[in-house]
């Protein structure tokens, strides 16, 4: 067994047991297309943003309406912060609004002009704010009391996304002047943008994606390419062909494989380090506007014009499930716990489908690192131990109970079997705490008490 030693003084994240949905629901109520939903943090809301200028808080079991907060204009983003606590629409009119989810009672607005808000990102800590704006400009914004933080200014054109890197400390931007761009997102400085006048993208970008290390980017592009660029360097590292426009791209979460989804009805996954395909899927009819992972990375789920989000498994690359809308879909997302997915569409619906656990979940959990944690509860040192099937990179995270991720105490390629990293826990405030352990096979959490 390997132990290693890592001394901390921080908090970590608080994961959170989400029941099973039973069956599939209809989210029905919104008068105009439904271009955005998320699920809550618990798993047990879904929300949804709404061409009917209105986002709407659903129980994601029962279909229920919770609240309705009406914007004022058309909406086409919203985000979750890490807690739950909070909800953030982004719209037409130019402003981000910041809701309170217990209450439905609007908090605070922010607005950096009458340039659409294309696209809303909260910090892993929940502290700020990110908006993109057709104007070309992206901002920082004190999520508590609406202050205005940094303006981010690199870009001609609109912008299209605005994400931060998992530590929250850089700011990717992806606009239509075939360019992204980095900025800290403290100073709001521009470290890097990524415009290579000779590999470079040739068309307006759709995404911009932080690697879980932060050591690469992924763009997409109307130019039917995904590429990947060095943070480093700003050199393109991988050109990854698509036929036609690529919207969306994802790493998994060890950063080995990438997905990207594309207007020319595939999904496909690659190996961003050597820019090989792995597998393409091309079951759809039409055009794929987004493919996303499950939260433990054995699976992925497309949402396409075609009207149908299909589940794959990402080992064996077989369907796990396929269902269809009325009409196109505009998004797609898993809950918190893998089980069922959630699909935005231009019909006015957003839908909840369950997903088929039997047989599937076994196969899934034999491949899962296991993980503990000694002596528990612990006033000093502390040993996070856990198994691995198979060799993996593996990442062991820890997380601020606001769902930032402050250490990393291990970040390596280990064999199969037992591990050890011991943590100096003696400058952890007491409470309650988790500890994850990342790896290609998926990720396991274990609980924490530290008493005084």
């Amino acid at each position: 067994m390997r132990t290693l030693l890592y001394s901390i003084a921080t908090s970590l994240a608080l994961l959170l047991a989400i029941p099973a949905l039973a069956q599939d629901v209809t989210l029905r109520g919104h008068n105009a297309e439904v271009f955005f939903a998320a699920y809550s943090p618990d798993g047990v809301h879904v929300a949804t943003a709404s061409g009917d200028s209105t986002a709407r808080i659903w129980n994601a079991m029962t279909g229920e309406v919770v609240d309705t907060l009406v914007h004022g204009d058309i909406i086409t983003t919203l985000a979750y912060d890490p807690t739950g606590a909070r909800l953030v629409t982004g719209g037409f009119d130019g402003f981000a609004r910041i809701w309170n989810t217990s209450t439905g009672e609007l908090m605070t607005s922010v607005s950096g002009g009458p340039a659409r808000v294309r696209w809303v990102a909260i910090d892993p800590t929940g502290a700020r704010l990110a908006t993109a704006g057709f104007d070309g400009v992206a901002r920082i914004w004190d999520m508590s009391t609406g202050a205005p933080g940094p303006v981010l200014q690199a870009h001609d054109l609109p912008l299209y996304t605005v994400l931060f890197d998992r530590t929250g400390t850089r700011v990717a931007t992806a606009s239509f002047d075939n360019t992204a761009a980095i900025f800290d997102a403290t100073t709001g400085a521009l470290v890097m943008k990524l415009d290579d006048p000779v590999e470079g993208h040739t068309g307006r970008l759709h995404s911009a994606t932080f690697s879980p290390d932060g050591s690469i980017i992924a763009t997409t592009s109307d130019d039917s390419t995904a590429k990947i660029w060095s943070v480093a360097t700003g050199d393109v590292l991988q050109t990854l062909a698509h036929r036609e426009r690529v919207n969306w791209a994802e790493f998994n979460a060890d950063g080995t494989t990438l997905l990207t989804a594309a207007f020319d009805s595939t999904a496909r996954l690659w190996d961003p380090g050597t820019g090989t395909l792995i597998r393409e899927y091309v079951r759809q009819s039409d055009a794929l506007v987004t493919a996303r992972f499950s939260p433990d990375y054995t699976r992925f789920a497309t949402a396409g014009f075609d009207g149908a989000s299909r589940v794959y498994d990402v080992a064996t690359g077989t369907l796990v499930r396929e269902v269809a809308a009325t009409a196109r879909l505009y998004w797609v997302e898993f809950s918190p716990d893998g089980r069922r997915i959630l699909t935005a569409s231009v019909d006015s619906t957003a839908a909840v489908w369950d997903l088929p656990t039997s047989g599937v979940d076994d196969l899934v959990a034999a491949a899962r690192p296991t993980i503990g944690a000694a002596p528990n509860p612990t006033t000093g040192e502390l040993a996070v131990s856990f198994s691995l099937t198979a060799a993996s990179r593996v990442r062991l995270e820890l997380v601020s109970a606001s769902g930032a991720i402050v250490a990393t105490p291990l970040e390596a390629s280990l064999g199969a079997g037992d591990h050890r990293v011991r943590i100096d826990a003696a400058g952890l405030a007491p409470g309650q705490y988790f500890a994850r352990v990342v790896t290609r096979d998926g990720t396991a959490s274990t609980p924490v008490t530290v008493v005084r």
